[in-house]
């Protein structure tokens, strides 16, 4: 009986070990049968996923005179998926052929329908041409599974925003069934470009978390910004499915205390001093490119104590988004109370990043006392009279804390009010001097008069 072969129009490659010639002795027999999807039996068929490797191989058991041919079917179905070799040829001995499947089997005429899904089983049968054309000689079977449907997945997360160098964020996924690859992709927002190396996820099926360090595959850190985490699937059948959360926020820069005051209208400024009566300390904060600040937060905090000694009470209130003030429970106003204190501030951002800043200062509400008014010829008197040469006229101060000489002055002024002119110098560091630039002379009657030393102790 002739033998005719009909091309199908789908993916078919054989691989000859041996050329397709008519030999003298042909064979009986099938030594294997594989099949192959990325290195399981589980395909889905379709173009850009993965086809079905089917390979069998025939041993070399001769009888003369005969030809061979193979035919494969899908068992239950009675039109065979591929069958060869074309015209007269034979199959040779220890010859391997390949097919590759898409899925589909033939429907009528040149039409092909795909199968559904499910567990199938392929059937290769050798047929003798020397007999019938049914002759069927010998085969093999082997099980395959067809699944042609994307797995189900999920993705979500614990926040939007988070800092890594505080913590990790948890990263929920689900999976309704054990796939072949489960990735962790990133994207930066607004781009949507994927960046970094992707990071392996659990394979089986269920529900699982994900506690992701803000950094790829490698360990790389992503700088802070805005980024969409996408779950991308892949089956044992090579159906592709992914999944996209919200966007994140990545926030690890700290913020920033922008500026501390007293009573709302004096910023501090480390070492300075402080007169006035303190009812309260306010500062202002920013945190620029960040998630903004918590003001009305627990980490919101301000204290204030004396040098060496405890915090003083008081209440927290925030008047406005990046400011806040703390009302000291008694206000600093007593003398008794003067000394060195220090204000620290403490913030934090909506992801929990942490700053700090501290602050010194110096109440004194005490005016200095002015212990002495003396020339270069010693101590004088207020109002009492000078003989002689004056080069200079200095005062001798005191505090219940610390002089500002820095702050303190001293002038003379001669009779009628005209300033003598001179230069201050600080002899020592409780005394201010007016170093005359000429001397007054008390001997001629033309310096005579009533002179005025003007002090301000600070």
């Amino acid at each position: 009986m002739p033998f005719g072969f009909r091309w199908a129009p789908f993916l078919i490659f054989q691989l000859f070990v041996a050329l397709l010639v008519v030999q003298p002795n042909a064979w009986a027999g099938l030594s294997s049968l594989t099949v192959d999807a990325n290195g399981d039996a589980i395909f889905n068929g379709k173009d850009d996923g993965e086809k079905l490797t089917i390979t069998f191989t025939t041993d070399d058991i001769s009888v003369e005179g005969r030809k061979y041919s193979y035919k494969i079917f899908v068992v239950g179905r009675e039109t065979p998926i591929f069958m060869g070799p074309e015209g007269d040829n034979t199959l040779s001995n220890n010859q391997t052929v390949q097919v590759i499947w898409d899925g589909t089997v033939a429907k009528q005429g040149n039409e092909r329908e795909n199968l559904t899904d499910g567990d199938y089983t392929i059937k290769v049968v050798l047929n003798d041409g020397l007999n019938a054309e049914q002759n069927e000689v010998l085969e093999l079977t082997a099980a395959v599974t067809l699944d042609t449907t994307a797995p189900e997945i999920s993705i979500d997360l614990g926040d939007k925003e988070f800092s890594p160098v505080l913590y990790s964020l948890p990263v929920y996924y689900d999976l309704n069934e054990d796939i072949a690859e489960a990735l962790l992709e990133f994207q930066r927002v607004p781009e949507d470009a994927s960046i970094g190396r992707p990071i392996e996820l659990s394979r089986e099926s269920g529900s699982h978390t994900y506690y992701w360090n803000g950094d790829d595959k490698s360990s790389r850190p992503f700088s802070d910004g805005q980024y969409t985490l996408q779950l991308r699937v892949k089956d044992m059948g090579g159906n592709v499915a992914d999944a996209k959360t919200e966007i994140i926020t990545i926030d690890s820069e700290k913020p920033h205390i922008t500026g501390i005051s007293l009573n709302d209208s004096i910023p501090i400024i480390n070492g300075m001093f402080i007169n006035a009566s303190i009812q309260t300390i306010t500062f202002t904060a920013a945190d620029e490119g960040g998630t903004g600040l918590d003001l009305t937060g627990s980490d919101t905090e301000v204290r204030i104590k004396p040098i060496d000694g405890t915090n003083i009470n008081g209440a927290l209130t925030t008047p406005g988004n990046d400011k806040a003030a703390f009302t000291l429970g008694n206000s600093l106003d007593e003398l008794t109370e003067n000394g060195n204190y220090e204000v620290t501030v403490f913030i934090a951002d909506k992801v929990g990043n942490l700053a700090s800043s501290s602050v010194k200062f110096t109440f004194d509400n005490a005016l200095p006392i002015l212990k002495s008014v003396a020339n270069n010829n010693g101590d004088f008197t207020p109002g009492s009279g000078l003989n002689g040469l004056t080069n200079f006229v200095e005062a001798t101060l005191a505090d219940n804390i610390e002089l500002n000489l820095d702050d303190s002055s001293i002038r003379l002024t001669g009779p009628g009010g005209n300033a003598v002119l001179g230069q201050q110098t600080r002899p020592a560091d409780n005394k201010i001097r007016w170093q005359l630039l000429s001397p007054l002379l008390a001997k001629d009657g033309l310096q005579d008069g009533q002179y005025t030393v003007e002090i301000v102790g600070a």
